[in-house]
């Protein structure tokens, strides 16, 4: 690199298509409608640590959670729910719990 000898190769065509299809508004759209979010009433204490932790501000705290239609499924809502109360596709999900939630606050 130093001595600007360095060959770089191209870029695979696969790489490109998986590039636009990933970053296309309509793909994301897509998946943003299939990520049906729900909120089991009975469960949720209502303390807004889902929407406060969402990095798309797809939550909105009206009483209970109300989800948008922005979601790409980062799953923080789920992994950080202290009571268990988001569903997706209408089925619990066994959070996955990496760090402390203080951590991200």
């Amino acid at each position: 690199l130093i001595k600007n000898s360095a060959k770089w190769k191209s870029i695979p065509v696969l790489h490109r298509v998986l590039f636009t299809f990933g970053t296309s508004k309509t793909v994301w759209k897509y998946i943003s409608e299939k990520a049906c979010l729900d909120t089991e009433k009975s469960k949720c204490t209502k303390c807004g640590l889902c929407a406060k932790l969402c990095p798309v501000h797809n939550i909105e705290m009206k009483g209970f959670p109300v989800f948008l239609k922005k979601c790409q499924l980062c799953m923080r809502c789920i992994s950080f729910c202290p009571s268990g109360a988001i569903l997706k596709d209408g089925k619990e999900i066994k959070p996955y719990k990496a760090v402390e939630v203080s951590a991200l606050i």
